[in-house]
């Protein structure tokens, strides 16, 4: 995960500073989307990096379940930065389009729009492949980032090849300001991931429905309730009473458990596992959902 963030931090830096250079050229406001994007994408991209540095610390004595929700943090910030960039490039857009400014070098920005989107494409590889790897919510949200980098640059590619071919340059300001809402719209997307884990919410039901078999294949138990899961980091965390019988003494009581747990952990290693044990036929409370 560290070694993703650093390389998204070196693509970002390298953005940046082509795009600066072309639009310091061209003056062209879709280039100017882009370039706020790819500074956003440096910074969120060391929030990410030292997000993750802090997810990776050990459980302590004041954070006993781990340091992992300072991802979602990451993530959140990822979030309220775009909305930021989305609201003054949305006033900035408006203004260009009242105001019509000429737009030099457009093959000069078709071309830096080829390299940043190959750039791009390959770090998003990477990324892909680091998620499927570690499930990390940073590294997802700071995915999320660049794919929408990938779609703006086409988008300015595109711009930039019909104003050089028809000279329309209020085009300019009219993409810039599309590719600002629709910034907006991904980030939907971050918002909703953060907010998930923040808030401790369930994992995904196919991964509920694994545990449960898990539990339910041991031939021991009389049975189990108040499964209780949520993520954070890369972390599970997994915890439900378990029936058993009531004659079983406490060394059997224990080992059946364990098993159960280890099977659990086999199958998620990722995961911190709880179990209470109680003998089977008590009336006790439960959750009603």
């Amino acid at each position: 995960m560290r070694l993703a963030s650093l390389y998204a931090i070196a693509t970002a830096v390298c953005l940046v500073l082509l795009k600066l250079i072309v639009w310091r050229a061209t003056g062209s406001l879709s280039m100017l989307s882009t370039l706020i994007d790819s500074v956003l994408d440096v910074g969120m991209s060391a929030v990410t990096f030292f997000a993750i540095r802090a997810a990776l610390i050990p459980a302590d004595k004041e954070h006993r379940f781990g340091h992992g929700k300072a991802e979602a943090l990451a993530a959140l910030a990822q979030a309220l930065f775009i909305a930021v960039s989305c609201v003054l490039l949305v006033g900035e857009s408006v203004h260009r389009f009242l105001n019509p400014h000429p737009v030099a070098g457009e093959m000069l920005v078709i071309l830096s729009m080829l390299a940043s989107m190959m750039l791009t494409f390959s770090l998003v590889k990477f990324q892909s492949y680091v998620v499927q790897k570690t499930g990390s919510v940073a590294v997802a949200a700071d995915r999320i980032h660049y794919e929408t980098d990938t779609v703006i640059n086409f988008s300015v590619l595109i711009t930039m090849s019909v104003i050089w071919a028809t000279g329309y340059d209020q085009l300019d300001a009219v993409v810039a300001g599309f590719v600002a809402l629709y910034l907006v719209w991904c980030s939907r997307n971050i918002l909703q991931e953060a907010f998930d884990v923040l808030l401790d919410r369930e994992l995904p039901d196919e991964v509920r429905e694994k545990i449960e078999k898990i539990i339910e294949s041991d031939p021991d138990i009389r049975g189990w309730h108040d499964l209780r899961t949520r993520i954070a980091g890369p972390n599970y965390f997994i915890q439900f009473h378990l029936e058993l019988d009531s004659h079983l003494n406490l060394i059997e009581a224990h080992n059946i458990t364990d098993r159960i747990e280890n099977a659990i952990i086999a199958a998620f290693p990722q995961a911190q596992v709880s179990i209470h044990q109680e003998p089977a036929g008590i009336d006790d409370a439960r959750d009603n959902f």
